[in-house]
């Protein structure tokens, strides 16, 4: 059930799991410790189909980073498909798997079942912590959203701000800035005719305030409305920070209504 449940929501962190890991661990490590001393005998297949699944998982998570990060390039184009450069210089830690996998099966050839657990163990432990550790974070250099807060001094705490996103959703972004979020979208019964006009009105209504007032907004799209917007603004309009975001495949601007 927390499985199910946080896997439906917008917004998900791995720990979020992390109350169905105590039983998932104690259910595991009760079959293995029992299979190890003898207790309980699974069908010839199971053992070899796990160290195969073992095997099979390392493989699959090295090739996936060396795709991800552009050192093997797709043989189809792939509709938005992102690429991570930096990402493939931790592809080795796909071998741990597979060495835990060629140990397990040396031990159990050997009908050394503890040895075949503790393979199991080690292998586990580094493939699992390296892959937490250093992966993601390289991930994390191609989203704007922590970053351009920071960068833009969007959080403000300790004074009144304004905060506002267009074509740019993301339910992080609240978290970050500390405060509500205005999303700036046109209603659908607007004719197509007037959404352009729409949206560049009420653009140019949320900037044109006295408080500080920080828009972000994919780069290609306040391009195409900026023009138009300016002049509906009686203040300055700065671009206080860029950060490419791999979600949006766009760089994110902050857009301030000061100097």
């Amino acid at each position: 059930m927390y499985f199910l449940a946080f896997s439906v929501v917008a917004t998900k962190l791995p720990h979020y799991i992390a109350p169905a890991y105590p039983a998932l661990a104690l259910l595991t490590a009760r079959f293995l410790v029992r299979w190890a001393r003898g207790h309980v005998t699974p069908a010839r297949w199971v053992l070899p189909a796990g160290i195969v699944g073992v095997a099979v998982t390392g493989v699959a998570v090295g090739v996936g980073l060396l795709v991800a990060g552009g050192a093997i390039p797709l043989p189809v184009r792939v509709e938005n498909f992102r690429l991570f450069p930096g990402v493939e210089a931790w592809a080795w830690i796909g071998l741990m798997p597979v060495l835990g996998a060629a140990a397990m099966a040396v031990f159990l050839r050997r009908g050394n079942r503890p040895a075949v657990v503790i393979s199991l163990a080690a292998s586990t432990v580094l493939f699992v912590g390296l892959t937490a550790a250093f992966p993601p974070a390289v991930v994390d250099e191609y989203k704007a959203t922590k970053e351009l807060v920071a960068k833009s001094g969007a959080r403000q705490l300790d004074r009144d701000a304004r905060v506002a996103s267009l074509e740019f959703t993301r339910p992080s972004l609240t978290y970050y800035v500390g405060r509500k979020v205005h999303r700036l979208r046109v209603s659908a019964d607007v004719p197509a005719a007037d959404r352009e006009r729409h949206l560049v009105g009420m653009t140019a209504e949320f900037l044109d305030r006295p408080e500080p007032s920080y828009l972000l907004v994919p780069e290609p799209t306040w391009r195409r409305i900026e023009a138009a917007v300016r002049p509906g603004v009686g203040r300055p309009l700065t671009e206080v920070a860029a950060k490419y975001d791999f979600t949006r495949h766009a760089v994110i601007l902050a857009v301030w209504n000061g100097r």
